[in-house]
């Protein structure tokens, strides 16, 4: 549930954002890209739009409080996922349109 909170949240916060570009055309994609069927998506919406990106704000990532040794290992995986490969990723499928 905090999951789904946060994203409609960061998509509010960046539909607005992009109201203050009028003259810009900015496309939000709300995606988890801790799941990989999220490239799937974006490699489809990339495929059939064929957008000239000229800046990709990549707003992955997530981080979490306390020492480092005394995470469990899902949880730097989990950390690893998202802020190495959804990042890796996503910038890849924008480079191959």
């Amino acid at each position: 549930m905090e999951k789904v909170n946060r994203a409609y949240l960061n998509s509010i916060i960046l539909k607005e954002l992009a109201g203050q570009y009028p003259n810009k055309t900015i496309r939000i994609l709300p995606l988890d890209l801790s799941d990989t069927k999220s490239f799937e998506i974006l490699d489809s919406a990339l495929q059939k739009q064929k957008p000239n990106i000229k800046v990709l704000i990549n707003n992955a990532g997530f981080d979490r409080a306390g020492l480092f040794r005394e995470m469990e290992p899902a949880v730097i995986l989990s950390l690893i996922n998202l802020n190495v490969m959804g990042m890796t990723m996503v910038n890849q499928s924008c480079l191959h349109i």
